[in-house]
């Protein structure tokens, strides 16, 4: 028991430690990206803060290179999912409260960048979460190696993760290991995270995620 919680300490160390995404000038096929923006020079940009953040992040999102984040740390590719989420609903204003949203549909300018906002969210997203799940279990595997767990992830899109080691004989750890995975094997989108205790096991247990 104390040895499973000291591993995935560590790993939890790892992520809350990691730096925070650098920004890119290119998108995820390494093309800058020219959808207009809210325009600067309106007003209502320096008067109400939900239009000026949309504005902020579609620039943000236009001009960052998510597939690169691939190559970063687990931090990395988890804020890169935290922005891309935000908007991805943003067409039925998802990430606004009624008081802001009575500002944007001031703007119809806003409208429609909030409408294109969504529908590239959407699609960056569905774009790199495949590499950003081979990324996350490679990294999980790298912390966890000399403490003889094994990660990898397989599926058609990489969406399965596969934790192995001997201290998954015992159904104590693993149920203790899947509290501790779940909320980022969630995030990152995973289908669903299997434990056995040796590589080359036919059977595993496994949980399935929402």
């Amino acid at each position: 028991m104390k040895k499973i919680l000291l591993l995935f300490l560590t790993m939890i160390c790892l992520i809350s430690c990691s730096p925070t995404p650098a920004e890119d000038s290119s998108n995820s096929d390494g093309t800058v990206i020219s959808d207009t923006v809210v325009n600067t020079s309106d007003t209502t940009v320096n008067i109400y803060g939900p239009i000026s953040n949309i504005k902020r992040d579609s620039i943000l999102i236009s001009s960052t290179n998510f597939k690169s984040m691939s190559k970063g740390t687990i931090k990395d590719m988890s804020e890169s999912i935290d922005l891309l989420e935000k908007y991805v609903d943003a067409g039925q204003y998802g990430p606004f409260n009624v008081y802001e949203i009575n500002y944007i549909k001031k703007n119809p300018k806003t409208v429609t960048t909030l409408n294109s906002l969504s529908k590239k969210s959407k699609l960056i997203l569905k774009q790199v979460l495949p590499s950003y799940r081979k990324s996350f279990a490679k990294n999980l595997a790298n912390v966890l190696w000399e403490k003889d767990v094994y990660v990898t992830c397989s599926g058609s899109n990489s969406d399965i993760l596969n934790i192995t080691g001997g201290i998954f004989a015992s159904n104590e750890n693993i149920k203790d290991c899947q509290i501790i995975v779940q909320s980022d094997a969630s995030h990152f989108k995973f289908k669903q995270v299997r434990y056995r205790w040796y590589r080359g096991e036919d059977e595993y247990t496994s949980y399935t995620l929402n």
